[in-house]
């Protein structure tokens, strides 16, 4: 017993899978059909932040060292399934549901979801963790989170399909939910899915009783035939970083970010232990205030991706961040830089 401490950091993840196990054991007499997929991160960073001209950085937080993640998704019928997403962080030593909504097939075209799901405002927080080419999210969606516009929230959304030569092609989603800080969500998306490349435009209004209300919009492209993805984003509203006292006197000042992302990432391929290497470089212009336009931030990410199965579900993840601005004498500076490394396992 005395030992039993060092299985703590694991009880998680085991809590997930020997629940997934049981549940599709017993409970087969009310549902149709169910699938699950998930991951498991294993992984330490160094991160090395500071402050330029007093004011905050903006960065990364530290990688948990273990963090285990299962998606549900289970078919009532041939018109409803529910999706329900549990995670564990070791960090936090708690187990949660991130995820969970019900949706409602109404034809081939139209579809209705009501529970707690993920806003479709960014093209890159769309996307799962585990399907992520870099370890973080870009400095740009951690700016663009300081107005809490990006995550999960309560809400109903429909959406509807249309097709092109006997495809799936364009889809439109209208979105509203609301938070428990009195925060209501309006968000509308429209994307494009081809054999040559993906497309989303998305528009997102935020409404808050006590401070001025919050527009954005965002557009990004992922090409198939090159390993290239191109994103921009702009977004504006009541500054969320004022001081205390500047929002108690009311005034704390409009802000208006903006920013643009591209990244490359060639895939290589063998037939050995090795399964792949997959090179990455990210570039992250942003501005976080467009009248300080001449102060803008820059965000370089090198890395690299080891694949160890054919499938790529095992993968061993290594990146180097770099963080530069340029203050007000027009002088460059490094305002962080951090190293991550961490083993992913999904399915």
């Amino acid at each position: 017993m005395r030992h039993f401490h060092r299985f703590l950091p694991f009880r998680f993840p085991v809590i997930l899978i020997l629940s997934t196990a049981v549940w599709s054991t017993y409970a087969r007499n009310w549902y149709k059909d169910m699938d699950f997929k998930g991951y498991l991160n294993v992984g330490a960073g160094v991160d090395n932040q500071g402050h330029t001209g007093g004011e905050p950085v903006y960065n990364t937080s530290f990688l948990e060292i273990l963090r285990a993640r299962l998606d549900y998704t289970i078919t009532i019928t041939e018109n409803i399934e529910t999706r329900i997403e549990l995670t564990g962080d070791i960090d936090k030593s708690a187990v949660g549901i991130r995820k969970g909504y019900v949706r409602f097939k109404l034809d081939d075209a139209d579809e209705l979801k009501t529970g707690v799901m993920k806003k479709r405002f960014s093209y890159e927080e769309i996307y799962s963790e585990d399907e992520l080419i870099t370890i973080n999210r870009s400095l740009e969606n951690i700016i663009f989170n300081s107005f809490r516009i990006l995550g999960h929230d309560m809400g109903i959304e429909y959406g509807k399909h249309f097709m092109i030569n006997g495809k799936k092609r364009l889809s439109t989603f209208v979105n509203t939910s609301a938070d428990g800080d009195r925060h209501v969500f309006g968000n509308g998306s429209l994307s494009y899915e081809s054999s040559a490349f993906n497309m989303l435009l998305s528009g997102l209004y935020s409404y808050h009783r006590d401070y001025a209300d919050a527009i954005g919009v965002t557009a990004g492209t992922e090409f198939r035939s090159l390993p290239v993805f191109i994103q921009a984003e702009s977004f504006g509203g009541r500054d969320p970083n004022a001081t205390d006292l500047l929002k108690l006197t009311g005034v704390n000042r409009n802000v208006y970010f903006a920013g643009a992302r591209a990244l490359g990432a060639p895939y290589f391929r063998f037939n050995r232990k090795i399964y792949g290497l997959e090179p990455l470089l990210e570039t992250v212009l942003l501005f976080p205030d467009l009248r300080l336009i001449s102060r803008p931030q820059v965000q370089n990410t090198a890395g690299i991706n080891i694949y160890f199965s054919e499938k790529r579900n095992v993968r061993w993840m290594t990146d180097g961040v770099f963080i530069f601005t340029r203050d007000g004498h027009g002088l460059i500076t490094t305002q962080s830089k951090a190293v991550y490394t961490q083993l992913q396992v999904s399915w």
